[in-house]
């Protein structure tokens, strides 16, 4: 789980945290 989070993070930076948290409710 983190390591997606991370990764997310670094290929789209601050934007990429609006996605993680839709993935997340998504259940990705």
């Amino acid at each position: 789980m983190f390591l997606k989070f991370l990764f997310l993070f670094v290929c789209g930076g601050v934007g990429a945290v609006p996605k993680l948290i839709i993935i997340s409710y998504s259940g990705f």
